[in-house]
C-alpha cells in the first residue's frame, strides 16, 4: 500500500468515525427530548394535551426557555407534590437526564478532538508548500463558521404572525442571511445541521422560496460559463420584511460576500465574475477553509477573495480567462510572496500556472470545474 493510499484510508476512517459520533450524539439528543416529553406528560398530562391542541408541533419544537416556562408553571401549581410515586418517578427521570447530558458532553468532546487528529495527520504527511502570507492574527469573520443561531421565542412577534407555522426554521434562515451568508446552499447547510435534517431537503428549499415570496429574503440566481454549459449559484439577501424582523429581534446585520462584491467589484454589472467568486468561496468552505470576498488590503493588489485554514492564508484572484496578467501576479507576490489563482477550468489553470512559473513567481492554483467535480483538495497545483 502506497503512502497516498494509506493517507486516504486513514482520512476516510476519521470521517466515518466523525459521522458515527455525530449520529450517536443526535440520537442522544433525541433521547433527551423524549425524556423531557415523558416527564412533562407525567407531571401534568392535561396541560400538555391542551398545549398540543393549541400547537401540534409542541413540545418537539420547544427551545430551552419554553421548557423552563412549562416546568415552572407545573411545579408552582404543585398538584403533583403529594404523590410519592410521582416524586420517585421524577427523581428517576432527573437521573436519566443527568446521565444523558454527561454522555452528550463526552460525545461533543470526542467530536472536538476529531479535527485535531485529522489536522495532525495531514501536517505529518503534507508535502512542502510555498509560504503564504502570515500577516497579522486573523480577524476574518466568516458567518458559515462563526455565526451562532440566536435564541428564539416560542412564537414570532405579532407583526410577523404569518411566520407562525414555520417560525423556527424561517427565523433561522433570515438570521443566517442577516449575519452575512449570501449563498442559498450555505444557509440551508447551516439550518439543516442545526435541525438534524438533510442539507438538500426539499422542505428547506420550499421554506426559502416562501420567505422570498413574502419579502423576508431577496433571492436570485447568478450564472457563469465554465464550459459549454452554464454553472449557476442561488444567492440571498435580506428583503424589506427581513430587515424589519432583524431589527425587531435585535440581530446585527452584516455585509455578506455578495454585498462586498457589489460594493467593491461592480458585482451587479460583472455578474459572471461575482458568480465565479461565490462558487469558489462555497467550495473552499465545503473543504474547511474560512473565507470572504473582496478583502481590503494595502498596496495595488485587489484580490477577489481571502481564504485561510490551518495556518495557511491566501489572497486569491478568481479569473475567467487565460489572458496573461503579469501585473496581477506581481501585485499578489508583493502582498503575500506568491500568486493564488482560481481559474474557470483545468486548461486555463495550467496556462496561468505556467505563466507564473515562467515569471519566477511561486504559487498555488485551482479551478472551478475540478472543484465542482468534487476534487478533494482546494489547491490542485503548488509550485515554488
Amino acid at each position: 500500500m502506497g503512502l497516498e493510499e494509506a493517507k486516504e484510508g486513514l482520512l476516510a476512517g476519521l470521517l466515518r468515525a466523525e459521522r458515527e459520533l455525530r449520529q450517536l450524539a443526535e440520537e442522544r439528543a433525541r433521547g433527551l427530548q423524549r425524556v423531557l416529553t415523558e416527564l412533562a406528560a407525567r407531571l401534568d398530562g392535561a396541560v400538555m394535551e391542551e398545549i398540543r391542541r393549541a400547537d401540534p408541533r409542541a413540545p418537539e419544537s420547544w427551545d430551552p426557555e419554553r421548557w423552563r416556562a412549562f416546568f415552572a408553571r407545573v411545579l408552582q401549581e404543585g398538584s403533583w407534590g403529594t404523590d410519592s410515586t410521582a416524586r420517585e418517578e421524577l427523581a428517576r427521570l432527573r437521573e436519566e437526564i443527568r446521565r444523558l447530558q454527561q454522555e452528550n458532553e463526552r460525545l461533543r468532546e470526542a467530536l472536538r478532538r476529531q479535527p485535531r487528529a485529522e489536522k495532525a495527520e495531514k501536517e505529518e504527511r503534507a508535502p512542502e508548500k510555498p509560504a503564504a502570507s502570515s500577516g497579522a492574527p486573523s480577524d476574518l469573520w466568516d458567518p458559515y463558521f462563526d455565526f451562532e443561531f440566536p435564541a428564539l421565542p416560542a412564537a414570532p412577534p405579532p407583526r410577523f404572525a404569518s411566520l407562525r407555522e414555520r417560525w423556527r426554521r424561517g427565523a433561522m434562515a433570515v438570521a443566517a442571511v442577516a449575519a452575512g451568508m449570501s449563498v442559498r446552499q450555505e444557509v440551508m447547510d447551516r439550518v439543516a445541521r442545526a435541525e438534524g435534517i438533510g442539507e438538500r431537503s426539499g422542505s428547506l428549499k420550499r421554506l426559502i422560496e416562501s420567505l422570498a415570496e413574502e419579502e423576508f429574503l431577496a433571492a436570485r440566481t447568478l450564472e457563469v460559463h465554465l464550459g459549454p454549459m452554464p454553472s449557476r449559484v442561488a444567492v440571498l439577501e435580506l428583503g424589506p420584511r427581513g430587515r424589519e424582523l432583524a431589527e425587531a429581534m435585535g440581530w446585527t446585520v452584516r455585509e455578506g460576500d455578495l454585498g462586498r462584491l457589489r460594493r467593491l467589484h461592480r458585482g451587479d454589472e460583472l455578474e459572471a465574475h461575482a458568480a465565479a467568486a461565490l462558487i469558489f468561496l462555497y467550495q473552499a468552505r465545503a473543504r474547511g477553509w474560512r473565507g470572504m470576498a473582496m478583502p481590503e488590503v494595502p498596496g495595488p493588489a485587489s484580490p477577489d477573495a481571502l481564504v485561510e485554514k490551518d495556518g495557511e492564508r491566501y489572497f486569491v484572484e478568481v479569473e475567467r480567462s487565460g489572458a496573461e496578467k503579469e501585473r496581477k501576479w506581481r501585485n499578489l507576490q508583493a502582498l503575500q510572496g506568491l500568486a493564488a489563482i482560481c481559474a474557470p477550468s483545468p486548461e486555463v489553470r495550467q496556462r496561468l500556472a505556467a505563466d507564473c512559473r515562467a515569471m519566477g513567481i511561486p504559487g498555488v492554483a485551482t479551478d472551478l470545474v475540478s472543484l465542482l467535480q468534487k476534487s478533494g483538495e482546494l489547491w490542485i497545483e503548488r509550485w515554488t
